[in-house]
């Protein structure tokens, strides 16, 4: 391979590699945002409310979104068989 093809795919894979390290970067600083509004809401609640179970609430927090993402999960797919459906009866 010469060396100006070998130019060529390294700025091919550049751009790509650099896309993709920037939209990981982008879903840490994200997930790190979430855990710090998670993390002061628990302090929140724990503190004004006077919750007296404190892992309990943290448990809560970390179930729930598996929860949520299910629940998000079921409602798409109800959402496409209603689409299926109410075009099936456009025929």
């Amino acid at each position: 391979m010469s060396y100006t093809a070998s130019c060529n795919v390294a700025r091919t894979y550049g751009r790509s590699y650099l896309k993709d390290a920037l939209v990981a970067y982008s879903y840490v600083g994200l997930w790190i945002t979430l855990s710090a509004g998670v993390i002061m809401y628990n302090k929140y609640v724990l503190s004004y409310f006077g919750f007296p179970f404190p892992v309990a609430l943290t448990m809560v927090s970390a179930l729930s979104p598996p929860f949520l993402a299910l629940l998000l999960h079921l409602l798409h797919r109800i959402r496409r068989l209603l689409r299926l459906l109410l075009f099936d009866r456009r025929r």
